[in-house]
């Protein structure tokens, strides 16, 4: 399990950052921007993960986020 903890630790630290400052940008972007963009992709491990997302359309990039979410209790099928 140790390996297991010391893979992770470095995986973590690999790609997370303490440069809060990306994230507050891109939020007054959205905020204050005329046109703000649909997605806001800060740092390398949303990169990592939403690259392969990036080639297909929106709508299909939503479907397949949303399809692994787990649904609220209450939830109505359409």
């Amino acid at each position: 399990m140790s390996k297991l903890t010391d893979s992770v630790k470095r995986l973590l630290n690999h790609v997370t950052s303490t440069k809060t400052e990306k994230v507050v940008n891109a939020y007054v972007h959205a905020l204050t921007a005329k046109y703000p963009k649909y997605r806001y992709v800060v740092g390398v491990d949303a990169n990592t993960v939403f690259r392969m997302l990036w080639t297909v359309p929106e709508w299909l990039s939503d479907l397949i986020i949303t399809c692994t979410r787990p649904k609220p209790k209450g939830h109505i099928k359409q």
